[in-house]
Order: structure tokens, then sequence, then C-alpha cells
């Protein structure tokens, strides 16, 4: 049985995702291919959301390794485009499965199925035992484990219990990053020719912030620290990598945890063989654990911050305060770390001057980078299901996926705020934090000119050529 796991092309693909030059590997597909390899199967990888997607490569790739089963893992914003994928495949070999699984899948499982006819089955949450059991199941070694799985019979769509969250992650092997072209992994806030490589020393995030949907679930499991650090120095020595990236979603979630791992690379040496970058919240940290990261060898950290409004993060269910991210940048850039920070702009319940009070916050921290994104109702959370019934000031323009991009969609606007009004603060937020000398020679060295062409002429349209139709005042 030949397995072929296949990344989508993101929209916009030509330029990759917008605001970003590097693209970073799918983890999950790594962890999924390295779990089935370990049992046998014969498996291999092809990521189309690298460089310029060409049908023809996808034809020749399919015609070249004949496999029996094709596993797609989709965002939001790809999931049209990995349908697209699963039918070229029947059309080349009509016997091949497609499976669909990822982040829209595991939202939306059988409304993904409904609305995409060319996917066989989906696996929903973690994949790796759920995609196992079925590619067991399909090479005819016993019955169909449906947990987890939602599968199309005689017309009608079929579903086990949801499978239960793999508790031991240890016991997951070392993502098959061997299986991508790692030449095309680049490195963020550096020009280095270098490879970047992502690690994830746990899975879940407790918080229950409404635009999030929380698809590994919202326990947080821990690797321990050996283990990480056995895959840290297997990586090292494989693939020589410049930089990696912590991806989990709060890395400071457990500060003993953090000052265990850090002290762990220390003593090992690994802080003198790679720098590291990191995303959390600027409330699960403080100096010492800082200091920590730093002589551990993080180079840069990333904060959600989203808003500069208190009372729009009490009514997102972010849980933080202005406070706590004032304090936070201070203490990371005290203590030498590059700071780079998330916001959000259009979020539930804002108006004109809570977007202005953001705006004008993340232009007085301390910060080298920041990222302005307009909000996306994705499927999963309590913003979709707001925008569902025009609550919390939100009107839902366009269920077209496609659109459901941070930087370049535009499904989604505020009652008294229009889409294209809401592009226009987002075009002004850039300018306004960039225009400085130091922040320009920073965004530089993230995004290519080409990249910024392409954000300027997403705002040119749509003020210009009306875009999406909107319907509320500006």
């Amino acid at each position: 049985m030949k397995v072929l796991l296949i990344q989508p092309p993101r929209y916009f693909s030509k330029f990759g995702e917008i605001g970003q030059k590097q693209l970073s590997m799918n983890t999950g597909i790594a962890y999924i291919a390295s779990y089935i390899r370990h049992r046998g199967i014969d498996v291999s990888i092809y990521d189309a959301s690298v460089g310029e997607f060409k049908t023809s490569d996808l034809q020749k790739v399919i015609m070249e390794k004949k496999p029996d089963i094709i596993g797609i893992s989709a965002s939001t914003i790809q999931i049209v485009d990995a349908n697209y994928i699963a039918d070229l495949s029947k059309s080349i070999d009509n016997n091949i499965v497609a499976v669909i699984g990822g982040a829209h899948a595991s939202a939306l499982p059988e409304g993904t199925l409904k609305e995409f006819k060319a996917f066989d089955y989906l696996v929903e949450g973690e994949g790796e035992e759920t995609f196992y059991k079925l590619i067991s199941y399909l090479s005819g070694n016993g019955e169909l484990d449906d947990r987890g799985l939602y599968y199309r019979e005689n017309g009608d769509i079929k579903s086990g219990k949801s499978r239960p969250l793999i508790e031991h992650l240890d016991d997951i092997p070392f993502p098959a990053y061997d299986l991508f072209l790692l030449d095309n992994y680049k490195p963020q806030y550096s020009h280095d020719r270098g490879v970047a490589l992502p690690v994830f020393t746990t899975r879940g995030c407790s918080y229950d912030c409404s635009f999030c949907s929380g698809p590994m679930g919202r326990r947080v499991r821990f690797r321990t620290v050996k283990n990480i650090i056995e895959e840290l120095k297997m990586d090292i020595e494989r693939y020589h990598p410049s930089q990696i990236l912590i991806g989990d979603d709060t890395f400071t979630i457990r500060k003993s945890f953090v000052i265990e791992v850090c002290e762990a690379i220390i003593k090992e040496g690994i802080n003198k063989e790679v720098e590291f970058i990191c995303e959390t919240r600027t409330d699960v940290v403080d100096r010492e654990i800082l200091m920590y990261m730093k002589n551990a060898g993080v180079r840069s950290v990333t904060f959600g911050i989203e808003s500069g409004d208190d009372e729009i993060l009490k009514k997102n269910s972010k849980g933080i305060t202005r406070k706590d991210s004032l304090n936070a940048v201070n203490l990371a850039r005290e203590v030498g770390l590059e700071v780079d920070a998330n916001f959000i702009l259009g979020l539930s319940y804002e108006d004109k001057h809570t977007i202005k009070k953001t705006i004008d916050f993340a232009c007085s921290l301390p910060l080298d980078y920041a990222s302005f994104f307009t909000l996306v109702p994705y499927p999963g959370t309590e913003v979709a299901k707001m925008a569902e019934h025009n609550e919390g000031g939100l009107r839902l323009l366009s269920k077209d996926w496609s659109k459901y991009g941070k930087q370049t969609g535009g499904i989604l606007e505020l009652e008294n705020i229009s889409y294209k009004r809401l592009k226009l603060y987002q075009l002004y937020a850039y300018i306004r934090f960039y225009s400085t000398p130091k922040h320009f020679l920073n965004a530089m060295k993230r995004i290519t000119p080409i990249t910024i062409l392409v954000f300027l002429w997403h705002i040119f349209k749509h003020q210009i050529f009306g875009g999406l139709k909107s319907h509320s005042a500006d």
C-alpha cells in the first residue's frame, strides 16, 4: 500500500502567505508520515504550498509515485484547492482513495464531505492513529475502526466516536522531515540561507479565545524533556538547521517545564548550534523565564496581543490586558530578545475608535516586528457562530473558503465599518508601523518586494473596483 501525503497550495500561492517570506513545513503531515512509516507503510510527501503551484508538477508526482491513498491536510483557505487535488488524483487513477484532514475538516467534518465530493474519507482531530487504522483496513487487515473517521456509505455520511487524544506524545516517532525538500524552508527574521525546522514541545491550548478553534484540544499535553532534546540533537545532526521554530501555541504555558527545557538545551550545548523562535501569551512570561529563554538560544518571541483595548480583549475572551502586553514586551526587550506581535483588526464589538487605539498601541510598543490581521471567522470558533447570527457587530459577507485569509481575505465586516474600510485601516497600520527606517529594514528580512506589491494591489483592487459588495457605512 503506497501513500502520498499532500500539502495544498496556499491562496495566492505564487507569492506565499502574504506578509511572510518563508514558509514552514506542515508538521502534522511530517508526524503522520513518520507514524505510518514506522509501521511499514510506503509513504512520500509533496508540499504544493512552496513556490508557484503547477498542476503539471502534481500530475507528474502522482504518476511517478502511483499512490493507492492520498492524504491531504488543509486549512480553511486551502480546502477548495484540496478538493481540486483529490479530483485531479482521481482523474489520473480512479482507484486512488482520497482522505482529507486538517483544521477545516476537523471543524466541519460532515459539512466538508457534503460540500466536497472528491474526498472519500475524513480524519478528524489528531490524525496519526486514525489514518493508520484506515490504511490497515483498506489494505484488507481487519474491520474498519471508525473512531475519529467520517466516510460515505450508500450515499450517507457515517462516523464513529471521536478518537481519544494521544496522551503519551513521546510514543510518536520524530517528524519525517527527510521527506521534504528542506532547502525550501528558510529562517524567519533573517537573510540566512540555512534551513528552518519546526519543533513542538506540547499539543493543545487551554485558552478559549473567540477567534481560535483549538484544533489540538483544550488540554495541554507535554512531551518529556528527554524526548525533546533527543529530537533536537537528531535534527541538528541530520538536517543542520540554523533556526528552529518552537511551534507550540503557548510555549511558556508552564514555567517549570520551560525552564527545564532551557536548562537541558544549555547543558547539551544545543544553544551554540542553533537559534530558536517561539510564540506565547503576554500574561505567562516574567523576567526569569525570558532570561532562561535568551540563554538557551531563543532569538525572537512573538506575542499574540490582538487588541489595544481592554474591553475588546475581554469580550473576545483573550484573557490578557494592555498592561500585560506592555510589561511582557518591555521585559523581553530588556533581556535582549527580538519581539514580534500579532494584532487583529475588526474583532467583535469593535468600532473605529478601538481599532485606532490598537494601531496606536502597536506603534507605541518597543516592537521589532508587527503583523496586522483582519478577523477571520474560522469554522468551529465562537466568532464564526457570532457572524452567522450577526452578533457582536459582525456581518458575514461570503462563505467562499478561498477568501478566509488573515491578510488578503474578504468575508467579514462590522456593522459600522465596511470591509473596504477595514482594509484601509490594515494598510494604514502597516504603513505607520513600518515607516521608521528600523522597522522598514526589519520588514525586508521577512517579506519580498513582490509580496508588498501584491498586498497593495489587493487593497487597491477592493477600493477602486469595489471588491465584495458591502452594505455597512464607512
